[in-house]
């Protein structure tokens, strides 16, 4: 495993334990602290597509919507594709929680993001694998 590779490994890992250790509920405050877990869900969906953009950083691209015309990937396209697809799914979830608060949704709505942050993240993982 080379360096970039551990020190990308080491950030997510700290991210997702700072995110969760600060987010979990407490037995009285069941709905609040699901709020604690989503924002930091949010948080932790956000970090993950900016270490994904940087592990591939001067590589070739296989998605055509992040790459240039040599086929490298474009930094300022995948800033906006990946901004526009988190920002909309965010905005979704803000939605529905807003117009059904009786709903509870801030738990499914959390788990939905921890599970596209490890697909995220296991992809930035194997850019690190890949050579540039």
């Amino acid at each position: 495993m080379g360096i970039w590779s551990r020190r990308l490994a080491g950030q997510a890992l700290l991210v997702c334990l700072l995110a969760a250790g600060s987010a979990l509920p407490c037995l009285g405050e069941a709905k609040r602290g699901w709020k604690k877990v989503w924002a930091a869900s949010v948080a932790v969906l956000a970090t993950v597509n900016v270490m994904d953009a940087r592990s591939s950083v001067g590589r070739y691209e296989t998605n055509p919507l992040l790459r240039d015309s040599q086929g490298r990937f474009n930094t300022g396209r995948a800033i906006a594709v990946k901004s526009a697809a988190s920002g909309g799914i965010i905005l979704a979830q803000v939605l529905l929680m807003r117009r059904t608060p009786q709903e509870r949704l801030e738990k499914p709505a959390a788990i939905v993001n921890f599970a596209a942050a490890a697909t995220v993240g296991a992809i930035a993982y194997r850019n690190t694998r890949v050579a540039p």
